[in-house]
């Protein structure tokens, strides 16, 4: 059975990665002479980029030595991303297989379209996702029309390809080319990665939301008198493996996104790290651009894990509130287990901090300190 709004955001899933000829959940995917290309060129950028780095050391600015780190530990994590989805690719397509099929296990007319509003809101997101992606890449290919810069030879990124210098007309077109084909691919491989960590965290508070629909659909059966107890007990049961499914899925994604979290932190803390050491001199630079970028990237990260967090924490008291008084006490003693099982914390991690907006606060409590340090040492 095919669930058409899932559909499409597997679909935005998909087109992302088919950029670098990557498509994984193509049922009959093998590398290609494009996905071999694609990758070759965005893989020789971070080997560009530390020899520009190392051989113009002494000649750069702070800002382009920020601008050139950032840089090359986002295209880092792109690459990491890419071979992720590559190396583990049965286990993502096991991932979106259990995403797909958590809707089929409720047969309430409430809890599918609570499943179609969720993936509308997902989709919703995926699309604003891209358009930010790609507008930040397009204004980057565009930058040398509109600001001209000798130093970095008008091209879009500061680095160029050894041995080959831009100055020449033919020779400027190629590297043109090598860092446009880079760009796009390291901006859909995160759109990628970024779209399915979402989808995984949006299909676990749906599935918490749909145990509270089935929670107020009990409490209507222990209110009806003409409801028998083995009805109450059967939907109980019911609820109480819902429950354990959902839990199971949650310690799935967190097994299959710890990883990226953990990176996703590193490489957004870098960013903000080296762009606040440029931000201090002058606020007006390519650095403040690419701070609200890795800023942008960790809120939107701990906003959703955060979400995670909230309703989960409302179960316990959707549990309490029901009229369990009236309920034989074998079905009290499983509603009490229920009750014990949905009081821990679910908390998405990235291995050392977890993912909810306490983090999120903190790296920008952190944040704001270190440029204060900053601000009075240049003062």
């Amino acid at each position: 059975m095919e669930d058409e709004k899932f559909c499409l955001i597997l679909k935005f899933v998909r087109r992302a990665l088919s950029v670098s000829g990557s498509d994984i959940f193509e049922e009959r995917w093998r590398p290609s002479a494009w996905t071999l290309f694609a990758l070759s060129v965005t893989y020789a950028y971070p080997c560009f980029s530390l020899r520009f780095l190392i051989n113009n050391y002494d000649h750069m600015s702070y800002e382009q030595l920020a601008e050139c780190i950032a840089l090359l530990i986002t295209c880092l994590d792109a690459i990491f991303g890419i071979m992720e989805f590559l190396v583990n690719r049965n286990e993502w397509n096991n991932v979106m297989k259990e995403i797909h099929n958590r809707r089929f296990q409720y047969k309430s007319k409430r809890i599918s379209e609570l499943f179609n509003l969720y993936y509308d809101r997902n989709y919703q997101f995926c699309k604003a996702l891209y358009s930010v992606y790609i507008s930040s890449a397009l204004s980057l290919l565009v930058n040398p029309v509109v600001f001209p810069d000798p130093l970095r030879y008008n091209l879009p990124l500061p680095c160029v390809i050894p041995y080959i210098n831009p100055s020449e007309p033919y020779f400027y077109a190629l590297n043109y080319i090598h860092q446009t084909i880079m760009i796009f691919v390291v901006q859909h491989g995160l759109i990628a990665q970024f779209g399915s960590l979402v989808t995984g965290i949006m299909s676990a508070c749906c599935q918490i939301r749909a145990l509270k629909i089935k929670l107020d659909e009990l409490n209507e059966q222990i209110a009806d008198p003409t409801v028998k107890p083995d009805a109450i007990r059967e939907a109980l049961g019911e609820i109480i493996y819902h429950h354990n499914c959902t839990k199971e899925f949650i310690l799935l994604i967190q097994r299959k996104y710890g990883v990226v979290y953990l990176s996703m932190y590193m490489v957004c803390g870098g960013i903000v790290a080296m762009c606040l050491n440029v931000i201090a001199e002058s606020i007006f630079s390519a650095a403040t651009l690419l701070f609200m970028a890795g800023v942008f990237s960790i809120f939107v990260h701990c906003f959703f894990g955060n979400l995670l967090l909230i309703e989960n924490d409302n179960l316990p008291d959707k549990i309490y509130a029901l009229d369990w008084h009236k309920l034989d006490v074998s079905v009290q003693k499983s509603l009490k287990m229920l009750l014990e099982n949905s009081q821990p914390d679910v908390l998405l991690h990235g291995i050392l901090m977890p993912l909810n907006m306490s983090t999120f606060v903190s790296i920008m409590k952190a944040a704001f300190s270190y440029y204060s340090i900053l601000s009075k040492k240049q003062e």
